[in-house]
């Protein structure tokens, strides 16, 4: 009887285990592909700083100065721009910013209301003041 007990235990972790490893998977894909994007990212960009001297030092005039530097920044935004978007498409998968890569369904979506005003209170039914008269007979009137 306790060694049945004993395999019984050992299924449950065995299966424990196997459902924390399936829910880690796309949080660790996502990480793995976030470095893998980062490195590319930071080769790239050390290459064409590297570059950038050589290319400085064949410019004649100050416009082909000013077409290299452009060149050299289109160049960066490109490549973050690129990596800004493969870690949008690698995170949506686990969650992290949804709405990136992947559609969510409708129903999931619901409208909030952040801001809310507590109802102003019944007012009774506002009756006319009953005009005064003063000590000569006269009724008094607003300007």
């Amino acid at each position: 009887m306790g060694q049945n007990k004993d395999t019984v235990e050992q299924a449950r972790t065995v299966h424990g285990l196997e459902m924390m490893a399936r829910t880690a998977e796309p949080m660790l894909r996502g990480a793995s592909q976030t470095q893998l994007a980062f490195t590319g990212l930071m080769t790239r960009r050390a290459r064409a700083y590297q570059e950038l001297p050589q290319r400085t030092l064949g410019c004649r005039t100050l416009q082909d100065v000013t077409t290299a530097q452009t060149q050299f920044w289109r160049e960066a935004s490109a490549d973050y721009a690129e990596v800004f978007q493969k870690l949008a498409r690698a995170w949506s998968f686990a969650g992290a910013f949804p709405g990136f890569g992947q559609p969510q369904p409708a129903e999931r979506v619901t409208p909030r209301d952040y801001i809310s005003f507590q109802e102003p209170p019944a007012r009774e039914t506002r009756q006319e003041p009953v005009p005064t008269e003063r000590s000569n007979g006269a009724r008094r009137h607003a300007a």
